[in-house]
């Protein structure tokens, strides 16, 4: 894929943005200091990483805060970190190829069953319509050469939330 798709993928906070008005997003702090209590549970997370390494449901302030210490310790400071909504929902994961000219040809949506190290160890391809037309419209608004996964999550409503995009074979 082109370099500037990958600038955009490789960044969770990036990727949301780009796709904000386009697909559904979960809700983004840019701030710890602008979050309430009515905000949690939250999902933290580095903006830039891969496997699910630190990654932190919170489900408070005070959980919030020691976490963002804790983190800044390890070399992660806030502005390195994606604080989002949590989506309790079930995951799914898109495995897609795009063409030369990044036309989607084909995108398999299957759930991630169970999860060992951030990686799916036992998955169900599911068909989805709905699921497809949300990769159609991300290869639509965003080029992809090759393959492509996608990784969406249920919100408490069930809607699908885009999480992250990988421009590779995941």
């Amino acid at each position: 894929s082109p370099l500037e798709t990958t600038r955009i993928c490789n960044d969770k906070l990036r990727t949301i943005q780009h796709f904000k008005d386009i697909i559904s997003t979960p809700k983004v702090f840019l701030s710890h200091e602008l979050i309430s209590d009515e905000d949690f549970p939250l999902f933290v997370k580095p903006r830039i990483s891969r496997g699910s390494r630190n990654t932190y449901k919170v489900s408070n302030n005070s959980q919030l805060l020691s976490l963002i210490g804790y983190l800044k310790s390890i070399n992660l400071p806030v502005d390195k970190l994606l604080i989002s909504e949590y989506l309790p929902g079930r995951e799914y994961t898109i495995e897609a190829l795009c063409d030369i000219n990044g036309k989607c040809v084909v995108g398999i949506p299957r759930t991630r069953l169970a999860v060992q190290g951030g990686v799916c160890s036992v998955g169900e391809v599911v068909r989805n319509e709905k699921i497809i037309d949300i990769t159609k419209k991300i290869s639509d608004n965003l080029t992809f050469i090759g393959p492509i996964n996608i990784q969406l999550k249920e919100d408490k409503l069930g809607n699908y939330k885009i999480m992250e995009i990988n421009p590779r074979i995941a």
